[in-house]
């Protein structure tokens, strides 16, 4: 009769479960990386927010099939604001951390997605004369562009989103509160 005989350590790596944790990136990194999309984006002759949101559109056109085969494989979204509701919960914890919220407005076919902690703007300085909302330079069209790329890509090819800061209880506006609103026609 033939025994194998096991370390310890064979045991652990096992056992050790066969889901990888999730990875995290670095905040340095992923700044290092976002400002050289920002530097890319103001080479060319188109303003920076639209160069960002053009670059997030064709990002989110290829990165929502891979969320969606991950998390929800043999499950359709028929209606705009599931599809919201996916991309609010499990993409959004993927790529910029806490979840996004979603809210609906008096409008058909207006929905609401706030963050209250936007990464990308994390780093945008304001000096004391462009505080106003008109004369800052908001990098959250990128998040805007994968919302609206994901949302083509889920079959809902009439959105338009756009970005916009949110007052956050006070007159002076806040970079880190961003509201997407998502109009699908």
């Amino acid at each position: 009769m033939f025994f194998l005989k096991f370390s310890s350590s064979c045991m652990t790596s096992i056992l050790r479960p066969t889901t990888r944790s999730r990875a995290e990136v670095s905040l340095s990194f992923f700044s290092f990386l976002f400002a050289e999309l920002v530097a890319h984006c103001t080479e060319g002759e188109e303003h920076l927010e639209l160069g960002l949101h053009r670059m997030g559109l064709d990002l989110g056109l290829r990165i929502f099939p891979l969320f969606h085969l991950r998390d929800r494989p043999f499950r359709r979204e028929l209606k705009p604001l599931g599809g919201l509701q996916f991309i609010a919960s499990s993409v959004w914890k993927s790529l910029f951390g806490p979840a996004a919220e979603i809210m609906t407005t008096d409008q058909p076919n207006e929905y609401y997605l706030v963050d209250r902690g936007m990464l990308l703007n994390k780093f945008i300085s304001i000096s004391e004369s462009d505080a106003s909302a008109n004369n800052m330079v908001n990098c959250a069209y990128f998040a805007a562009g994968l919302i609206e790329g994901m949302m083509h890509s889920a079959s809902f090819k009439q959105t338009r989103v756009e970005a916009l800061f949110t007052h956050a209880g006070s007159v002076k506006v806040d970079p880190m509160h961003v509201t997407f609103v998502v109009r699908i026609s």
